[in-house]
């Protein structure tokens, strides 16, 4: 078990598992804007309190940046501040590369053998610190 995944935090965990996964599917740099349309996807608005996760712009900008499961990178472009978000150190020592991608072809209904080979970039695009 994840150091982390204790029974209350088990929803909040699964997001994150599921942001992370989707972090890492796009060469670990994933846009603030590009999280929160992949976030709409699954039913979470951003400027709207979610009945399980409340205040998700809180949780993601602010506790899971600060638990360093996330990092939030700003880009000043043009006079414009845009985020992108990469794994945190925490997540880069605490979550198995191999069991999230495990947990993703479980999800699509296939092996992660089916997914290694074109997931093995992915795997090394995320360092793994520990």
């Amino acid at each position: 078990m994840l150091p982390f995944c204790r029974r209350a935090n088990f929803p909040k965990m699964g997001l994150l598992f599921f942001i992370l996964a989707h972090i890492m599917m796009n060469q670990n740099n994933l846009s603030e804007n590009d999280l929160w349309t992949y976030l709409q996807q699954l039913g979470i608005e951003k400027s709207k309190k979610h009945a399980t996760f409340n205040d998700v712009t809180k949780l993601i900008t602010q506790e899971w940046v600060q638990q360093l499961y996330l990092e939030r990178e700003k880009k000043t472009h043009n006079n414009t501040t845009t985020y992108e978000y990469h794994w945190g150190e925490r997540a880069k020592h605490e979550i198995d590369k191999e069991a999230l991608i495990t947990f993703l072809a479980k999800l699509h209904g296939s092996t992660a053998e089916a997914w290694h080979k074109q997931f093995k970039g992915l795997l090394d695009s995320v360092p793994d610190t520990s």
